[in-house]
């Protein structure tokens, strides 16, 4: 377009030769067929599947030639906000686990890494090539803790293998709420005998799952607790009001509390780590008199 706002003869020919490619590709049936698309929601259970793809395909079928996108994404995120998603979500019993094969890579894990929590919800319902082996666990679950519309939930596991682990998290996952959580922080911790069964090995990992730090931390209240064979999951669903430094003491306090109300950790114990953190403050204390 030149100055006067009149497009050059160069503009306006290249205009038509762009048309004309474009509708060499797109004939006028373009619109008027119907979209392909394809739901990918493995965690989905009994008739949730069936019922929302239903839905989608009618949207589909009456606005063809018309956007559509954003609708279907809307639909989608009603369909799971829905009182009727809450109920067909129960986990199935643990005997109809489907244990079946989950695409991994090529190179072997090594025997004592756990796969994220994310590779675990993409596996649903699946377990993990890990734990196929792993007996059933008894899941824990504390009670939601709620902070300016945040909400979070404990989860926990005694474990004796890294199956277990592995197994332990695909349990809790099954559960749709906890799946959508904005993040599942999850921190292990085994404690086994060397093969000549004078030490002990130590084994243990975390995930924070988008919520940068937070695994450590989990990680680090399960180690000063002294906590053996233990798996600890928390769910957090953010509620639209960051929380700054108050989301880790959230975390580990619910973590804290289902471990003591399961015996996982006795109340001496949790006294304990409160007087250590409080010696902990006055050497530093003292140490900073000393400096001055």
């Amino acid at each position: 377009m030149n100055s006067e706002g009149t497009f050059t003869y160069s503009n306006h020919a290249a205009q038509e030769e762009e048309l004309l490619a474009l509708s060499s590709i797109y004939d006028k049936e373009f619109y008027t067929v119907e979209p392909e698309t394809k739901l990918q929601a493995p965690w989905l259970r009994g008739s949730a599947y069936d019922d929302l793809q239903t839905e989608l395909n009618q949207h589909i079928s009456s606005t063809v030639g018309a956007p559509v996108v954003h609708l279907l994404v809307e639909s989608i995120r009603t369909f799971l906000q829905s009182s009727c998603v809450d109920a067909t979500f129960a986990s199935p019993p643990a005997d109809q686990l489907i244990l079946g094969k989950c695409q991994v890579n090529s190179v072997a894990p090594a025997p004592n890494v756990v796969p994220s929590v994310r590779a675990h919800l993409n596996c649903l319902p699946e377990l993990m090539p890990i734990a196929l082996s792993s007996k059933i666990v008894e899941v824990f679950h504390g009670e939601p803790f709620v902070d300016r519309k945040s909400v979070f939930q404990a989860h926990a596991c005694r474990v004796e293998t890294v199956g277990a682990v592995s197994r332990f998290i695909s349990s809790v996952l099954e559960n749709h709420k906890i799946a959508v959580a904005t993040h599942n922080i999850l921190a292990w911790r085994l404690v086994t005998k060397s093969k000549s069964g004078t030490s002990d090995l130590i084994h243990s990992d975390c995930d924070d799952d988008g919520e940068t730090h937070a695994g450590s931390r989990l990680l680090h209240l399960l180690t000063i607790s002294g906590m053996e064979n233990v798996a600890v999951m928390v769910s957090r669903w953010y509620g639209g009001i960051q929380l700054g430094p108050d989301r880790f003491k959230h975390i580990n306090n619910v973590a804290r509390q289902l471990l003591i109300a399961q015996h996982f950790l006795d109340s001496r114990s949790g006294v304990a780590m409160q007087q250590q953190r409080g010696e902990g403050k006055s050497k530093t204390h003292r140490q900073n008199h000393k400096k001055k």
